[in-house]
Protein backbone atom coordinates (compact mmCIF):
# COMPACT_ATOMS: atom_id res chain seq x y z
CA UNK A 1 0.00 0.00 0.00
CA UNK A 2 2.81 2.39 0.82
CA UNK A 3 4.28 1.74 -2.62
CA UNK A 4 0.95 2.48 -4.29
CA UNK A 5 0.50 5.63 -2.21
CA UNK A 6 3.99 6.76 -3.27
CA UNK A 7 3.11 6.31 -6.94
CA UNK A 8 -0.09 8.29 -6.51
CA UNK A 9 1.78 11.10 -4.79
CA UNK A 10 4.32 11.21 -7.61
CA UNK A 11 1.55 11.19 -10.18
CA UNK A 12 -0.20 14.05 -8.39
CA UNK A 13 3.01 16.01 -8.19
CA UNK A 14 3.63 15.38 -11.88
CA UNK A 15 0.17 16.53 -12.88
CA UNK A 16 0.65 19.62 -10.71
CA UNK A 17 3.79 20.47 -12.65
CA UNK A 18 1.94 19.94 -15.92
CA UNK A 19 -0.90 22.14 -14.68
CA UNK A 20 1.59 24.81 -13.61
CA UNK A 21 3.28 24.67 -17.02
CA UNK A 22 -0.12 25.03 -18.72
CA UNK A 23 -0.99 27.97 -16.46
CA UNK A 24 2.37 29.58 -17.12
CA UNK A 25 1.94 29.12 -20.88
CA UNK A 26 -1.59 30.52 -20.71
CA UNK A 27 -0.36 33.47 -18.65
CA UNK A 28 2.47 34.07 -21.12
CA UNK A 29 0.01 34.05 -24.06
CA UNK A 30 -2.26 36.45 -22.18
CA UNK A 31 0.69 38.72 -21.48
CA UNK A 32 1.77 38.62 -25.13
CA UNK A 33 -1.78 39.48 -26.20
CA UNK A 34 -1.86 42.34 -23.69
CA UNK A 35 1.46 43.65 -25.04
CA UNK A 36 0.04 43.63 -28.58
CA UNK A 37 -3.10 45.47 -27.43
CA UNK A 38 -1.11 48.05 -25.48
CA UNK A 39 1.31 48.55 -28.38
CA UNK A 40 -1.60 49.18 -30.76
CA UNK A 41 -3.24 51.56 -28.27
CA UNK A 42 0.08 53.32 -27.76
CA UNK A 43 0.37 53.90 -31.51
CA UNK A 44 -3.19 55.26 -31.62
CA UNK A 45 -2.31 57.67 -28.82
CA UNK A 46 0.87 58.76 -30.61
CA UNK A 47 -1.17 59.45 -33.75
CA UNK A 48 -3.71 61.43 -31.71
CA UNK A 49 -0.85 63.45 -30.18
CA UNK A 50 0.54 64.18 -33.66
CA UNK A 51 -2.89 65.28 -34.87
CA UNK A 52 -3.50 67.50 -31.84
CA UNK A 53 0.00 68.98 -32.05
CA UNK A 54 -0.62 69.93 -35.68
CA UNK A 55 -3.99 71.42 -34.73
CA UNK A 56 -2.37 73.46 -31.94
CA UNK A 57 0.33 74.69 -34.32
CA UNK A 58 -2.25 75.70 -36.94
CA UNK A 59 -4.37 77.50 -34.34
CA UNK A 60 -1.29 79.25 -32.96
CA UNK A 61 -0.26 80.40 -36.45
CA UNK A 62 -3.78 81.63 -37.22
CA UNK A 63 -3.94 83.52 -33.92
CA UNK A 64 -0.57 85.19 -34.54
CA UNK A 65 -1.68 86.18 -38.06
CA UNK A 66 -4.90 87.62 -36.69
CA UNK A 67 -3.06 89.65 -34.05
CA UNK A 68 -0.58 90.95 -36.65
CA UNK A 69 -3.42 91.85 -39.04
CA UNK A 70 -5.35 93.67 -36.28
CA UNK A 71 -2.30 95.77 -35.43
CA UNK A 72 -1.78 96.69 -39.08
CA UNK A 73 -5.28 98.06 -39.54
Amino acid sequence: EDEQAGHKAKRKRGSGVTANKALAKNREQSNEQRVLELTAHNEQLREEIRRLSAEVENTRRALINRIVNLRQT
